[in-house]
């Protein structure tokens, strides 16, 4: 595997590469296709969980666009609206 050097600029880096090390020896990364399958359904199922909170503030707020969006390691960008 091979990253670039600006990785180190991420500030999510650091943050993992603790989370590896206090893991400790042994740490396994996960599949392929553990991460598009049960993986994957759980982490939506998770952003569904705090939309739901979102959701009821909208009522007394109201809301009309939420959204968000990234870009892939192939520069790529994707991005999601939310809205009611």
């Amino acid at each position: 595997m091979c990253l670039p050097f600006n990785t180190v600029n991420d500030p999510y880096l650091f943050p993992m590469v603790d989370g590896i090390a206090n893991f400790g020896l042994g740490f396994k990364l996960p599949s392929m296709h553990e991460l598009r399958t049960w993986i994957l359904k759980e982490e939506v199922r998770d952003v569904n969980t705090m939309m739901e909170e979102h959701k009821k503030a909208w009522k007394q707020y109201g809301c009309s666009i939420m959204s968000d969006g990234w870009t892939d390691g192939n520069s790529r960008c994707l991005y999601q609206f939310f809205g009611e």
